[in-house]
């Protein structure tokens, strides 16, 4: 199972490679998306310090940002309060999906639909006793979000001291042969 990006962006490579693959769409409308996002995913992005830390810790931070400025520039240009262009990104993405999607391996899955229409697609009896999860918490994606951000801020600092120490090291070098 895949989901959210960048897979999104390979839904015809994706299927190709996979073609007994079954696709759901999770559903909604664009104002409450559009509002999530704004509080989640659009909120770190913009955060000024991963334009630093992509540079001071690459790996992890960097990537992050990197990636999210990549995707969203394709997606809606890198401008979330563009509210045409979002919404124009974000209805092309779900008609792209039901054109090359074969219509018996698609489920249009609206959001809090629950276990019923899932369990059907898949073939599985709907759980007896068990509440549908929910864990897309727009707060929990912001704290995991931070929690890289602070693990790119120690990172950058051990970068820095790794380069910083032989630098010191060398400059005390080139004054004590200096004043030899």
């Amino acid at each position: 199972a895949i989901l959210d990006r960048p897979c999104n962006l390979f839904t015809e490579e994706l299927l190709a490679a996979y073609p007994s693959a079954r696709v759901i769409l999770n559903t909604r409308p664009f104002p409450p998306w559009h509002a999530s996002m704004l509080s989640t995913v659009f909120k770190v992005q913009a955060w000024p310090s991963y334009r630093l830390l992509q540079h001071t810790e690459p790996r992890f931070a960097g990537a992050y940002y990197a990636g999210g400025r990549l995707y969203w520039g394709l997606f809606c240009g890198n401008d979330p309060h563009d509210v045409e262009r979002c919404r124009a990104a974000f209805e092309a993405h779900n008609a792209h999906v039901r054109a090359v999607v074969p219509k018996d391996r698609l489920l249009e899955y609206p959001i809090g639909a629950g276990w019923g229409p899932l369990c059907e697609f898949l073939g599985k009896e709907v759980p007896e006793g068990i509440e549908f999860p929910h864990v897309n918490d727009g707060q929990k994606y912001v704290d995991d979000v931070t929690k890289l951000w602070w693990y790119g801020v120690v990172h950058s600092c051990v970068n820095a001291v790794k380069i910083l120490v032989p630098l010191a090291g060398f400059a005390a070098a080139a004054v004590w042969m200096f004043y030899k």
